[in-house]
């Protein structure tokens, strides 16, 4: 790996435009995209700040309301073998049924020339380009290093 000195971007280190919003292949909504803390990497949250999409059936506040509801005195086989199968897969980390975690649509690529450092293509980041070899310093957009 070639140490920080070595890097020297070619290319045009001008900004690209990322995307900012798309929406969810599964249930539609719009997303947002939204950088980590770091400015480094980014995901797709929906309106709300959620990666993960889904509301419990019925009205029902949350999932355990639902689990309360299919465990209450009275209940039916059908609801008490929902309950079993809902509590045991969520207790092993599962997500409740009625969720999902957002899919991001497809967004138009870049079409712009992408910058090279240490033989690789670099990163956009929010703030710059970054060396994916080196991966330590980011270079500020229409800059040099």
């Amino acid at each position: 790996m070639k140490n920080q000195a070595e890097c020297t971007p070619t290319g045009p280190l001008r900004e690209i435009a990322l995307p900012t919003r798309t929406r969810c292949l599964t249930c539609e909504c719009a997303l947002i995209l939204t950088w980590t803390e770091d400015g480094v990497d980014y995901h797709w949250l929906d309106e709300e700040g959620r990666m993960i999409g889904g509301r419990p059936p019925n009205g029902f506040p949350s999932g355990y309301h639902v689990l309360n509801h299919l465990s209450r005195p009275g209940a039916t086989d059908r609801e008490m073998a929902a309950y079993s199968r809902i509590s045991a897969a969520k207790a092993l980390g599962a997500m409740w049924p009625w969720e999902h975690l957002h899919m991001p649509a497809p967004t138009p690529p870049n079409t712009l020339p992408v910058p090279e450092c240490c033989g690789s293509p670099m990163q956009a980041t929010r703030d710059g380009w970054l060396c994916r070899v080196a991966r330590r310093a980011v270079v500020p957009y229409g800059g040099r290093s």
